[in-house]
């Protein structure tokens, strides 16, 4: 169930349909009993975050450009489910587009972040909190919270792009460099991907 969402989430996101996916995960938790996982319906706390995300991201971007002719960036957030005490993103950048059919290129970016400035994400403490109680209580076992928790999961991600789209809206008013060139989010140990471009 799981793989056929995402990949339905995935086909939308490819037309830019953040809102909708969000909706459409957001019902399929809400089909699930209750638990704390629930939390995250009609969370938008991310988005805070839109002006610090693009200064971020303007930062990198010309730090990068001192290094090599950049031609796209990546920015992955680590793994949500086993690193529930900090949810942050790393930025990457590439002296090469190589589509977006296949993202196998990602492994092997030009630059990263030369002070290891990572962006904290702010606002979904309480939810960090609800994957650290079913880390710790190994609660894996349980197929409906487990179901749970991997929508919620979904919903983090899709909140992150959600967020990323933001900054990329206030980067285009501002006329910011980092526009111009093709830009993935995506999160670690996960099937979805945001490319703006």
């Amino acid at each position: 169930m799981n793989h056929e969402l995402s990949q339905k989430l995935q086909n939308l996101l490819q037309e830019n349909k953040i809102t909708e996916c969000i909706e459409i995960a957001e019902n399929e938790l809400e089909k699930n009993p209750k638990t704390n996982f629930h939390k995250i319906i009609g969370r938008k706390d991310l988005l805070k975050q839109a002006k610090k995300l693009n200064k971020w991201i303007g930062k990198f971007n010309k730090s990068a450009n001192k290094k090599i002719y950049l031609k796209s960036l990546c920015a992955e957030m680590n793994r949500i489910d086993i690193n529930p005490n900090n949810w942050y993103l790393d930025i990457f950048a590439y002296d090469n587009y190589g589509g977006d059919r296949n993202f196998d290129w990602l492994g092997e970016w030009q630059h990263e972040n030369p002070d290891k400035d990572s962006f904290t994400l702010k606002g979904f403490e309480d939810i960090q909190t609800v994957f650290k109680n079913f880390k710790e209580d190994d609660k894996s076992k349980d197929e409906t919270l487990s179901k749970s928790a991997k929508l919620c999961e979904m919903l983090v991600i899709l909140r992150l792009f959600e967020l990323f789209e933001a900054a990329h809206n206030l980067a285009i008013e501002k006329e910011k460099k980092w526009i111009k060139i093709p830009v993935i989010v995506k999160a670690d140990g996960n099937e979805l991907i945001y490319l703006f471009k």
